[in-house]
């Protein structure tokens, strides 16, 4: 019986010794935990090992690397006045150096004008009444040109116009049925142009 009471006591100790034990060690570190000053800077450790090559990522979507889009201000034009089969014009030539034969022969180019406020550009050829005429203008295009034209109703001089001209350049395997070439937004959407 005397063993029984002294294993009782033995258990009993080792028990207040783990909880005597666990005040001591909280009790010691709480203090440490305190908010204070950050210390210095440590050493830069050792570069470590070039890691695994990563997975191939997924397709990016289609940007506009294959179409070229180029504003050209109204002042930085030279019209010259023209006479084509007993027609007056007055003609612009844009340079376009990434207009190239390729393009011409497989891909699109579009001309817009900025002639009316509701629709900042619209596509060319285009036609309106204007002052008691009639206004046409076109355009034509080779390789690094394109050429704007303007003729009116009343054949006569027309003056040059004062507003400016984008032209949008678009690479034969981007071109595509699934966008109004017409409509400028539609194209600035479709292909990304900012």
């Amino acid at each position: 019986m005397s063993v029984l009471i002294l294993v009782s006591k033995l258990n009993v100790m080792k028990k207040l010794l783990t909880v005597l034990m666990m005040v001591t060690l909280i009790v010691n570190t709480a203090p440490s935990c305190r908010k204070g000053d950050i210390g210095p800077q440590g050493e830069q450790g050792q570069k470590g090992e070039k890691g695994d090559k990563g997975a191939k990522g997924d397709k990016g979507s289609t940007g506009n690397a294959n179409v070229i889009s180029r504003t050209f201000k109204a002042g930085s034009l030279t019209w010259k006045a023209s006479v084509v089969f007993g027609t007056n014009y007055v003609e612009a030539s844009l340079a376009v150096p990434e207009l190239t034969t390729d393009i011409i022969n497989s891909g699109a180019v579009m001309v817009y004008g900025g002639f009316f406020w509701e629709s900042p550009w619209s596509a060319l050829p285009i036609s309106f009444y204007e002052a008691g005429k009639t206004n046409y203008f076109t355009f034509g295009i080779k390789a690094g040109t394109v050429t704007l034209r303007s003729h009116n109703s009343t054949n006569t001089p027309p003056t040059a116009p004062s507003i400016d001209w984008r032209v949008v350049v678009i690479k034969g395997n981007a071109a595509t049925s699934e966008v109004d070439l017409t409509n400028y937004n539609e194209v600035r959407k479709f292909y990304h142009i900012e």
